[in-house]
């Protein structure tokens, strides 16, 4: 896919329960430079996808991407389906509880994705899916899970792991989120901005994780278009389970000079 004549905007998103704590970055595309032309937390007084969908421009499709599980665990699934209280789970806790997609992760990064099937991570992934049906609604585009950069150019949905992120682009990946770990903020937007254009956003990176991890979903849905991330192992664990995608390659270490 030719990004820089798209027609997209990236809507990047760090989904939380609570408005306040979701941050959201939205992209465009110049001369095949991607530059945040918005970033931003909620608010407890204004709707929030209301709030995001001001800020769109109604004319360009919608990239979303967004860091939340979008599915749960089949084996989970099937094993709540016909589950009496009180009765055995016929469940294997060591893997029902997580899905493909998150065991994939930590075998290719070492990093572990938060069970969604048994975790309060569940709550994030509902508020993020009721955001994602409020923005199919107000700027009525079908927003689909999406399986390749091909079926982007019209609109899409994908999921996002900022560790993932970080750790595959060579950047800090542990502590940034603490409320005064600037200095790793900092080093992150630094090792960012070759890669998208922040301009007058990057302040807002240093201070805010939430707008940090937002950003940090743009640049994976950049990744994305660029057909640069893992694919997923099939289409059935897709549409069921959803997908984390990260950068398949990690950029070779810069060696000093002798």
């Amino acid at each position: 896919m030719n990004i820089e004549n798209s027609a997209l905007q990236i809507l990047g998103v760090d989904a939380a329960v609570d408005p306040r704590n979701t941050g959201y970055a939205i992209a465009t595309s110049e001369a095949g430079t991607w530059q945040i032309d918005a970033l931003s937390t909620g608010s407890r007084t204004t709707d929030l996808a209301e709030q995001i969908t001001a800020q769109l421009d109604p004319d360009r499709s919608i990239l979303v991407a967004i860091d939340a599980p979008l599915g749960w665990p089949s084996p989970f699934a099937k094993a709540l389906e016909d589950h009496t209280a009180g009765e055995p789970l016929p469940l294997d806790p060591s893997t029902g509880f997580a899905r493909q997609t998150d065991r994939f992760v930590r075998e290719k990064t070492g990093l572990k994705p938060l069970d969604v099937g048994a975790d309060r991570i569940a709550r994030t992934a509902a508020a993020a899916l009721t955001l994602i049906e409020a923005l199919r609604k107000r700027t009525g585009q079908p927003l689909p899970l999406l399986s390749s950069p091909e079926d982007a150019e019209t609109a899409g949905l994908i999921e996002v792991y900022p560790a993932a992120t970080l750790k595959q682009h060579g950047l800090p990946h542990r502590g940034y989120k603490k409320p005064h770990a600037t200095l790793e903020r900092t080093a992150i937007t630094d090792g960012i901005s070759g890669k998208v254009n922040l301009g007058p956003c990057r302040q807002a990176c240093i201070d805010s994780d939430h707008c940090l991890d937002a950003v940090l979903c743009v640049l994976t849905a950049i990744d994305f278009l660029n057909g640069d991330c893992t694919s997923p192992q099939n289409q059935q664990v897709l549409n069921r389970e959803g997908w984390i995608w990260f950068l398949a390659n990690p950029p070779a270490p810069v060696r000093s000079a002798d």
